[in-house]
């Protein structure tokens, strides 16, 4: 091959490597790098913050607060001109023009009620933007206490199943060796592939489990919690059911929030109950009568409320009031219901957990320990052996659905007082 040709060919691979290296560094560059797996507190803020819902409670909030630019007009109403002009057919036929100037002058305190009305909306909507911070933030730690033990039924299922990997390939060589009958070594095989769907399953447990949190971190590309992180639920900073419900019906976000509704809708009513008094109308007159004198006067003018009187208004805002006042009541009796029953749930778990940890699970592992003893010692069959793993690896798993129920019950608690309880 000629000099001429190599050098070709040489140009025309640069000119080929060159895009897709670029285009190699770009796809790298824009890759999102995981985030490690974030500890509590930053779950719960980052829940608070940037979670879909509350991004449209904080837009509501917003929204809000613009009507106060409207409620805070002047009580002066827009100035109307009036121009008249007649002209005499009979006595006098000289043309006479008369111009009216009317002011409307609110005097019923329309102003500081339409004020008073805005001001109460932005507080309604703000404290309905906590309760749904505190709604997202019990939700996400929830998602979070799931993520933490399907990680954990993840590292016990592959423990399992390298355990029983290896297992399976001791008694595929003993069977080779014709020391072991084909049922032994088909019970392994058996007990290698349950644990590898164990292990898949927990798996997908964990993706939609750290999904969720991510929607509701919003944030995306979490890692998985480390093989090391405990599944264990936190600890009560409260000690008697008593004190978290009076907790629970003094700072809850709901009930509050249904006291700024409440409070919206009676300023709503003050702001309608004013309005029904129409503004007074100041009029300044002045002209040319038909024998060009100068003419000028002025007067008041006036609205009478006989048939509207906002009525409609009003009468809504009664009722919605009253229907916010019923709604806080039994809102407040279910709440105080629900504090109790999660206290006393999330005790019980702790409880359960406590046994398993000082009974079941050790005594599970003494008969595993035993019965493998005595399958080498000949003493008993296989699956003897396969039983009493099974029979540890339900008291572990029972553990963990232990956790799962205190994670979801100390993610109810936190959604009813807004705050970790």
């Amino acid at each position: 091959m000629s000099r001429s040709s190599c050098a070709f060919i040489r140009a025309v691979a640069a000119m080929l490597l060159v895009p897709a290296v670029s285009m190699a560094l770009v796809a790298l560059m824009e890759k999102p790098a995981n985030a490690a797996w974030p500890p509590l507190a930053e779950v719960y803020r980052r829940a608070r913050e940037r979670a879909l819902a509350v991004t449209e409670a904080q837009g509501n909030v917003g929204v809000a607060k613009s009507s106060i630019t409207g409620a805070r007009v002047s009580s002066l109403g827009n100035p109307s001109l009036q121009v008249i002009l007649d002209h005499g057919r009979d006595v006098t036929r000289d043309a006479q023009v008369l111009g009216q100037l009317q002011l409307p002058i609110e005097v019923a305190g329309q102003r500081g009620k339409r004020i008073r009305e805005a001001e109460t909306f932005v507080d309604w909507r703000t404290m309905n933007r906590e309760e749904v911070r505190a709604r997202v933030a019990g939700a996400a730690i929830a998602a979070y206490g799931d993520a933490l033990v399907a990680r954990a039924r993840q590292v016990l299922a592959e423990r399992g199943e390298r355990e029983a990997q290896a297992e399976a390939q001791y008694f595929a060589a003993r069977l080779a060796a014709g020391d072991v009958n084909l049922v032994d070594r088909s019970l392994a095989d058996a007990e290698l592939a349950r644990w590898s769907q164990l292990s898949a399953e927990a798996g997908i447990i964990l993706l939609r489990a750290r999904q969720e949190l991510e929607l509701l971190m919003g944030m995306g590309h979490l890692d998985d919690p480390p093989a090391t992180a405990a599944p264990e639920a936190p600890e009560l900073h409260v000690n008697t059911a008593d004190v978290f419900v009076g907790r629970v019906l003094n700072v809850s976000p709901l009930l509050r929030s249904l006291s700024k509704e409440s409070q919206y809708w009676q300023a709503q009513r003050d702001r309608a109950e004013s309005e029904k008094n129409p503004p007074i109308a100041v009029i300044l007159s002045g002209g040319r009568g038909d024998t060009g004198e100068v003419r000028y006067g002025g007067g008041l003018g006036w609205t009478f409320p006989i048939t509207r009187r906002n009525q409609g208004e009003i009468a809504r805002a009664y009722a919605e009031q009253g229907r916010t006042e019923g709604v806080r009541e039994a809102t407040q009796r279910a709440l105080g219901i629900e504090a109790d029953h999660a206290f006393e749930a999330y005790s019980k778990v702790r409880s359960g957990i406590e046994a398993l940890d000082k009974v079941g699970i050790p005594a599970a592992q003494r008969v595993v320990d035993a019965t493998q003893a005595a399958f080498l010692a000949g003493k008993v069959e296989l699956v003897r052996t396969f039983i009493a793993r099974r029979d540890l690896a339900a008291a572990q798993g029972r553990r963990l659905d232990f956790l799962s129920t205190a994670w979801h019950t100390y993610g109810d608690m936190v959604a009813l007082m807004g705050d970790l309880p």
